[in-house]
């Protein structure tokens, strides 16, 4: 069964929702591959399962069930959502041929360089929009009072990078998303929302702050 980076991400409890990103080794767990998302995509608001399921493999629509989808298992290797990130990775169980949806990014932009992809391209591959591009607005800004969808509290992100077209850079269901610069390829963020009201500003966390907690290797 496949199971491809950019597919949706549904827990059979609707508490979660959002996109599988990406695909990721550990040097520490050889032979297995995990899948990278959001914390709030395997939770929603509450506390993380250690062990659940999914529906996968189609898209989502507006109500968030997805269409055409099959059910596979997960265990959580690593969760956390707080101020400055929201991640989850997950180890798919089961006969699972993990897969590139999109173009396999080269690599991630470290801390230092940052800075040089402001006003460049960017680009997700999400469950709900699929392919959307824009630029590369702002770098390190705060934003906060933010609604997270799947059960309206509020919060707050700090340092973040922000991505906007005027057309909408997102949607609900893309959360997860690994941000990609169209100039090299390489990783700048994961999606994490967008503002509330404007699809046209979305925001993520720099993808080189989950390298701090784990030492993740391309798929």
């Amino acid at each position: 069964m496949q199971f491809k980076a950019g597919e949706a991400f549904l827990t059979l409890d609707k508490q979660g929702y959002g996109t599988v990103g990406g695909f990721f080794t550990l040097p520490d767990h050889p032979g297995k591959v995990f899948g990278l998302t959001n914390s709030h995509v395997v939770a929603g608001c509450g506390l993380v399962n250690p062990n659940g399921a999914i529906i996968h493999g189609g898209a989502l629509n507006s109500n968030y069930p997805i269409v055409g989808g099959m059910t596979s298992y997960y265990s959580v290797v690593s969760a956390t959502r707080a101020n400055y990130h929201d991640f989850a990775l997950v180890e798919l169980n089961g006969n699972i041929q993990p897969t590139w949806g999109f173009p396999r990014p080269i690599g991630y932009v470290p801390q230092l360089a940052l800075a040089r992809y402001y006003s460049t391209g960017v680009s997700i591959h999400g469950a709900t929009s699929g392919y959307r591009s824009g630029i590369v607005s702002a770098i390190g800004y705060s934003v906060s009072n933010i609604v997270m969808a799947q059960c309206g509290i509020r919060v707050a992100f700090y340092d973040v990078i922000v991505a906007y077209n005027p057309l909408g850079f997102s949607a609900i269901g893309d959360s997860g998303s690994l941000m990609c610069s169209t100039v090299d390829g390489r990783i700048l963020g994961v999606l994490i929302g967008m503002v509330p009201g404007d699809n046209r500003f979305s925001f993520g966390f720099p993808f080189w702050k989950l390298l701090t907690y784990l030492n993740l290797h391309l798929y």
